[in-house]
């Protein structure tokens, strides 16, 4: 979820569209919100993202990438029904698309365990490049 003049947004890789997803006004200023800690998400922005997760899936990609999977996803909220549903495409075709997800270090081993992801290359862990 990039920040782009201090607002989180969504992208949509194929489109190239950006769309808001963080509400920064007071929270009784916004129309129906996802609150995660401090942040206030908008909830029509999730069913948004989760309706392209929905299409990219549907029209046969050769890849998928979410950037990321998070608490709300490990709560059932956010992006979880369409990581969901990738997932069990991906774990019953495996070799019918790429999958690239993004998990922060902290949530690593709970979004795994939640998700049932067990086969999984990790491709960048932050906290071993650190050490070194």
């Amino acid at each position: 979820m990039p920040d782009i003049d201090g607002k989180r947004k969504f992208f949509d890789i194929k489109s190239q569209i950006y769309f808001d997803v963080e509400c920064i006004d007071p929270p009784n200023a916004c129309e129906e919100l996802i609150q995660i800690g401090r942040f206030n998400f908008y909830k029509h922005s999730f069913e948004k993202a989760n309706a392209f997760l929905f299409k990219a899936l549907a029209q046969n990609p050769s890849w998928i990438v979410i950037d990321e999977i998070g608490k709300l996803e490990i709560e059932n909220k956010g992006l979880y029904p369409s990581v969901k549903e990738i997932l069990n495409s991906y774990y019953r075709k495996p070799s019918s698309f790429k999958l690239l997800i993004v998990i922060r270090q902290e949530l690593k081993e709970l979004a795994l365990s939640y998700l049932h992801i067990e086969d999984y290359t990790l491709i960048h862990d932050l906290k071993r490049l650190s050490a070194r």
